[in-house]
């Protein structure tokens, strides 16, 4: 699985209006960079680390609270918070 953020030249376009449409007709940015690769070099990143699905309410709350939480300000005002609303839980 491919995920992330892409920065190409100019050129991706040219090769993008050459690839034949896939499944569903859709146009795929792989078979793009595949083409790509005959004119220039593509250079990638594996990132290592925790990824966060932002695109879902939970995920975007996990991040949020994941980079309070690796931040000592932030923190020291949420841990309060936390055990505040753990307390309150305990007692519902």
């Amino acid at each position: 699985m491919t995920i992330g953020r892409y920065a190409f030249t100019p050129r991706i376009f040219h090769h993008l209006n050459k690839v034949s449409p896939g499944r569903g007709g859709e146009i795929w940015l792989t078979d793009g960079i595949r083409s790509l690769l005959r004119d220039e070099d593509v250079y990638a990143w594996v990132f290592e680390g925790r990824r966060f699905d932002v695109g879902t309410k939970e995920g975007w709350l996990l991040a949020n609270i994941e980079l309070a939480w690796s931040h000592p300000d932030f923190r020291k005002r949420l841990r309060p918070l936390l055990r505040k609303m753990q307390t309150t839980r305990r007692a519902a």
